[in-house]
């Protein structure tokens, strides 16, 4: 099987659906752990599949990564937590294995769906629409950025940019989109594509320089208001430094036609040594 995809399906353990990262998952900080997108994207897979989703629409997700998620094989399950007539909770898991070869778990999340009705009529996105940026626009290889930031899953991703990155005084906006499966041999739902890149938000709003310092996340909150559509994923991010080691990352989540929701992340801030 080929390894051009996030994920090779590698049996099961238990409740759980076991997948073996590739390469393309890697992180901009080191190429022996996962970047934090493909493991919250695991985690949005699960929850949109959980028993009883059809016809409803997963909303919200809030990610805790629990720990480093090396490039071993991971497990992955899903379960509804509060089932309701509007709207379910749903939460899940992604477990690795410790030093004693028994599954733990890496990263978690919870999440709501919501029952869908028709509110086309009254629809309206808030925040201006940023045009997907002609082919030949600046890409993440324009950018002064670590050598790993061209690899891993950062690197994986097509990049066109709209606005200078690491400008300080208003956000970057920046397109991204997926080269290949997330899972090999299936068709990543609209949202999951959509979702795949935003954790590389803090990346995109950097108002540090990506050589002298680290500004890792420990979680994800995602909040999306409209299904996405298309390939591309408009990122609108600015970051906030702190005095004291922290941050906070903060994007608008848009496809072409518009916002479709935002994100947060709040950042470790380190000076690399």
């Amino acid at each position: 099987m080929s390894d051009d995809a996030y994920f090779l399906p590698a049996g099961t353990h238990e409740d759980a659906e076991v997948l073996q990262p590739t390469a393309h998952t890697g992180s901009p900080w080191t190429a022996s752990l996962q970047h934090g997108g493909p493991v919250a994207g695991l985690l949005w897979r699960a929850c949109e599949g959980a028993p009883g989703a059809a016809g409803w629409m997963l909303t919200r997700l809030a990610v805790e990564l629990l720990g480093p998620v090396s490039l071993e094989e991971v497990a992955v399950r899903a379960d509804v937590v509060r089932s309701g007539r509007s709207a379910d909770l749903v939460e899940a898991e992604v477990l690795q294995r410790g030093p004693g070869g028994g599954w733990r778990p890496a990263a978690r999340a919870r999440g709501w769906r919501m029952r869908t009705v028709d509110t086309a009529a009254v629809a309206y996105r808030a925040g201006g629409r940023h045009a997907l940026p002609p082919e030949g626009s600046p890409t993440l290889h324009d950018a002064p950025v670590p050598p790993l930031w061209l690899e891993g899953f950062v690197g994986s991703l097509d990049w066109r940019f709209a606005s200078t990155f690491g400008r300080r005084g208003a956000p970057t906006v920046a397109w991204a989109r997926l080269r290949m499966p997330f899972v090999a041999g299936e068709e990543p739902s609209p949202s999951l594509r959509a979702i795949l890149p935003i954790d590389a938000a803090n990346g995109v709003g950097a108002r540090l320089d990506t050589r002298a310092w680290t500004f890792i996340n420990t979680e994800l909150a995602i909040h999306l208001f409209e299904r996405p559509t298309g390939e591309w994923t408009g990122i609108e991010a600015e970051s906030s430094i702190g005095s004291e080691g922290v941050g906070l990352s903060q994007a608008v989540v848009h496809d072409q036609h518009g916002p479709v929701g935002r994100i947060a992340q709040s950042l470790l801030v380190t000076p690399l040594a």
